[in-house]
């Protein structure tokens, strides 16, 4: 399947320096923060493209990183099925979210 144009998609090589200053493991949340405090610009539009609905706008950056991920050198990290990786979101709450890391 090809992959849908996507504003992230302009900004590849800033987001591949985003991943170059995270932890060699880090979650979308880490990515988010970052992406927010490196380019507030593509977050803000992303976030109205959803109405303000931050989960929805999350889902989408999340699914963007899983279809670039051979671009941006990193992998998925699967927890064992029981387990659901939570972490600190930008609104400061404890939610699920993906895990990742660096691949050379």
């Amino acid at each position: 399947m090809a992959k849908q144009d996507n504003l992230l998609d302009n900004y590849l090589g800033e987001i591949a320096d985003i991943i170059d200053a995270l932890d060699d493991r880090f979650d979308s949340h880490d990515f988010i923060k970052m992406l927010n405090d490196t380019i507030p610009e593509v977050y803000h539009k992303i976030l109205a493209k959803h109405n303000e609905n931050v989960a929805r706008a999350h889902v989408e950056i999340g699914r963007w990183l899983s279809t670039h991920t051979s671009d941006l050198k990193i992998e998925r990290v699967l927890p064992p099925s029981s387990e659901i990786h939570m972490s600190e979101n930008k609104s400061g709450k404890e939610s699920a979210c993906a895990q990742w890391h660096k691949i050379e």
